[in-house]
């Protein structure tokens, strides 16, 4: 039998932390999951009120069998969650999203949901992103200076965009992946995306951590660039909250988004193979 994580922890767990406990048990369990299971599970834990959040929690399955559409690996019928056969994206890739909506991560994770998203979007854009945040990846320079520097010269941001550099104790400035549409004429100007991702519970408290304000002291980008905010949860808001957030963090990609994009490129074997590894270590502890 696979390893399970440990059900969400408190009288009260949130309905989105169960909910993806349930979606990882599903893409990994021998046999369809099954409502009774959910209540199986609720009914051995110390919980206020028991039906509720089996109610709630189902009815955020459904939710998300209509949010993410044919993207979901899994399908929900009647009382039974079961994986798909044919679905597009990596069955370990989506595990991997739902234990860090669990919120059982480490720094180590935060990083390596980081490095995800550029590849994700480097895929996108044809290659014209990279992760600039910190702690650094890879073979990159530890020095964010280095690091906005590298970024210019690949985006073919003119001079004329390019202010003083970033400050010498500066880690990141709240950006951790920039994006960029590139003209082959370079000549500047081109349109750019700033990306901030976050992990953990308070991932709606970070809105604000780009500051373009103070990123123009920097870089004086010609088109003023588009914020993007991503998550590895799936948030589930009231339209009229959805709009406001975006208002307030930028282009929201939480999973249901993120799942799209994947689901175009196969994931390097570097990547797959520390996601599958950090699967096995999550799911066990």
């Amino acid at each position: 039998m696979p390893d399970w994580p440990a059900f969400p922890a408190g009288t009260s767990p949130a309905v989105a932390e169960v909910a993806d406990w349930c979606e990882y048990v599903a893409l990994t369990k021998v046999g369809d999951f099954k409502r009774g299971d959910l209540k199986a599970a609720i009914s051995i834990e110390d919980i206020s009120s028991p039906d509720l959040l089996e109610q709630q929690t189902w009815a955020e399955l459904r939710h998300r069998s209509k949010l993410f559409g044919s993207s979901w690996p899994l399908k929900i019928q009647g009382s039974r969650v079961s994986g798909r056969t044919n679905f597009r994206i990596q069955r370990e890739l989506y595990a991997y999203l739902c234990l860090l909506g669990l919120n059982q991560i480490e720094s180590s994770d935060r990083k390596l949901f980081e490095e995800l998203v550029a590849e994700i979007f480097a895929r996108t854009l044809g290659g014209n992103a990279m992760r600039i945040g910190h702690p650094a990846s890879g073979s990159l320079s530890k020095s964010f200076r280095e690091r906005v520097t590298m970024y210019i010269e690949s985006s073919g941001l003119s001079p004329l965009e390019v202010n003083k550099p970033p400050l010498s104790d500066d880690k990141d400035l709240g950006v951790d992946i920039a994006g960029w549409f590139p003209h082959l004429d370079a000549r500047g100007g081109q349109p750019h995306i700033l990306i901030q991702c976050a992990t953990g519970r308070n991932w709606d408290k970070k809105f604000d951590d780009i500051s373009l304000q103070v990123w123009q002291s920097h870089l004086a980008w010609a088109v003023p660039p588009l914020r993007a905010f991503c998550v590895p949860n799936v948030v589930s808001l009231s339209p009229e909250k959805w709009i406001r957030v975006t208002q307030e963090a930028g282009w929201l990609i939480d999973r249901a988004r993120l799942v799209v994009f994947a689901a175009r490129y196969r994931m390097s074997q570097d990547l797959a193979d520390r996601v599958s590894e950090r699967v096995l270590d999550l799911a066990a502890a």
